[in-house]
């Protein structure tokens, strides 16, 4: 613990920020998926859209907010390891998706099922910025998007 308590404090003032806005939404998130049925906490995971409806913003815009969306990725992922609870792929997707927002940076939150090598029945989430996966980059060659949310 005091490892990272001393990591913590030799971060620049936006990376602290980044770690508490990051843990704050990653907190959320797991509390809410926890606590809450899924139709509560539906309506914060996005907009239902339909897969030809995902947002395509113009290459204009990701290259302006690809460091953005990057610097996001970055420390939900990083915080997400660091937390004492289970914040596995939709508290991930979910806190990337309200930090994005906050920056006015649109995002596709995709949930899909399948089955792994060992025929078990699998659901996973993951998210994306313009093309870029901020969430969720594990192989999903096996999984159908079943729900996109923007």
């Amino acid at each position: 613990m005091n490892n990272k308590l001393l990591k913590f404090t030799k971060l620049s003032c936006r990376d602290r920020l980044m770690v508490a806005e990051a843990t704050l939404f990653l907190v959320l998130s797991r509390i809410g998926i926890s606590c809450l049925p899924y139709s509560a906490y539906r309506r914060f995971l996005g907009k239902h859209r339909y897969a030809i409806d995902t947002i395509q913003m113009p290459l204009s815009t990701i290259q302006r907010d690809e460091k953005k969306i990057k610097i996001v990725s970055y420390w939900v992922n990083k915080v997400a390891r660091s937390l004492p609870m289970d914040c596995s792929c939709l508290p991930r997707a979910m806190a990337g998706r309200f930090m994005l927002r906050l920056r006015r940076i649109d995002c596709t939150l995709y949930l899909g099922l399948g089955k792994d090598p060992r025929n078990k029945l699998i659901a996973h989430a993951w998210l994306k910025a313009g093309g870029i996966k901020v969430t969720g980059g594990e192989d999903q060659t096996y999984l159908v998007e079943v729900a996109w949310f923007g």
